[in-house]
């Protein structure tokens, strides 16, 4: 019961990596508000970033550049944005 608590509630974030997985798909879509300004900004929330509990299968099926990508995340739960750090949860 508390499993199927944390995977449906908004904290939970599950993807299937593959060859083809771009970092949108993982840390969310570009904001074109951002953009307009001539910032480069992610817009996270349901993303990795911020969720609390994540679960990626088939990790190293990931693109090189996914997975270099992936490694500030997941050793030191950090995403880079806009040019600001955040701490992932």
């Amino acid at each position: 019961a508390r499993l199927q608590a944390v995977t449906r509630g908004p904290g939970f974030f599950s993807r299937t990596l593959s060859r083809f997985t771009t970092p949108e798909e993982l840390f969310g879509p570009l904001s074109l508000a951002a953009l307009e300004e001539d910032r480069l900004e992610r817009l996270t929330e349901g993303y990795l970033p911020s969720a609390g509990v994540v679960f990626l299968d088939e990790v190293f099926l990931g693109s090189p550049a996914i997975l270099n990508t992936l490694l500030a995340a997941l050793n030191e739960r950090v995403h880079v944005s806009g040019g600001r750090a955040a701490s992932i949860p």
